[in-house]
């Protein structure tokens, strides 16, 4: 029900207009700094991206002053559970001005080698500013001068980032995001068989698997595949999907001027309904807002404030009224 309500709202936010996606992957060299430091390696990933995409739209030979909007989604799994921190990016085909919707001008929406070397230079610019100023520290077995080393080799790669073709629309790009985003790094239905020690589960390996691999089965420890899931926990308070330009909470009056632009309502705005109401407006009512004993329907008779110790007990009697 999670994904539904989240793939909803998504939806109801999206432009009718042609959307792109583009994903921005760090190389692995990053990986020990990411672990050790989640919160700032995610916050300069976001950074990067965002002023990555801005700058290169901002110039006049594409959209100029026009205000696209887009979605970033950190994803940091691959498909064996291995970490893989990337950003997939939905950004409209486009963007408002004050002369209506603008579409890039030239033969290509951004083009893929010029975003890379942003990307990559910026993102190596930040993390060296960062371990400068001490706002990054390295791991106690990574020593300084092989750190500097490998940004300098890093500047002189390719990175992966990667943009797909243009798509007629956005629904189908946030289905894919809100499979990730809300339904975590494994599905119950990929683990098999467990024991006291070990844990198996499967996986479909990426496209440089050998010909013919349909899907493989890792075998972990328990505590192996405790750490290698735990890896992938979002940060408390630190949002893993985060919209920007149009599509920024704040600018719900632009959004709703572009919405115009394209014959849509504006964004609606939802009141919360109770859970009782969700379920029959997803047909998932079968009774469970009735107490099981008594046959009553349920109601919420007080709210529980965070606190450290346990809830006070309720005297209220009769069954199915907390």
């Amino acid at each position: 029900m999670q994904i539904t309500h989240w793939l909803d709202r998504q939806r109801e936010r999206l432009l009718q207009c042609s959307h792109h996606h583009i994903i921005f992957t760090i190389p692995h060299e990053f990986n020990a700094l990411w672990l050790s430091q989640t919160t700032v390696m995610m916050e300069i990933l976001f950074q990067c991206a965002r002023d990555s995409l801005m700058q290169m739209l901002r110039d006049e030979r594409r959209l100029g002053h026009a205000e696209p909007g887009f979605l970033l989604a950190l994803h940091t799994w691959g498909r064996s559970l291995s970490l893989h921190p990337h950003l997939h990016c939905l950004i409209t085909d486009g963007g408002l001005s004050n002369h209506g919707w603008q579409v890039p001008r030239g033969s290509c929406f951004l083009p893929a080698r010029a975003l890379m070397a942003k990307f990559r230079g910026k993102f190596i610019a930040v993390v060296q500013s960062a371990l400068e100023h001490g706002d990054l520290t390295l791991p106690s077995t990574t020593d300084p001068a092989r750190m500097q080393t490998c940004l300098n080799k890093l500047g002189r790669t390719k990175w992966n980032v990667h943009l797909r073709e243009r798509y007629g629309h956005g629904n189908g790009v946030v289905q894919y995001l809100a499979r990730y985003v809300r339904g975590g790094p494994i599905q119950d239905s990929q683990i098999g068989i467990t024991d006291d020690k070990h844990v198996s589960f499967r996986y479909t390996p990426h496209i440089d698997a050998p010909a013919g691999e349909k899907s493989s089965v890792m075998r972990l420890t328990s505590d192996a595949f405790l750490r290698r899931y735990l890896q992938h926990v979002p940060e408390p308070r630190k949002h893993t999907v985060r919209s920007y330009g149009l599509y920024a909470p704040r600018k719900s009056d632009l959004l709703n001027r572009a919405r115009d632009v394209f014959g849509q309502p504006p964004v609606p705005e939802h009141e919360p309904i109770a859970w009782q109401s969700y379920l029959q407006q997803r047909s998932l009512d079968s009774g469970l807002h009735q107490c099981p004993l008594c046959g009553h329907v349920m109601r919420s008779t007080r709210r529980i404030a965070p606190q450290r110790g346990p809830p006070v007990p309720n005297t209220t009697e009769g069954h199915g009224h907390v």
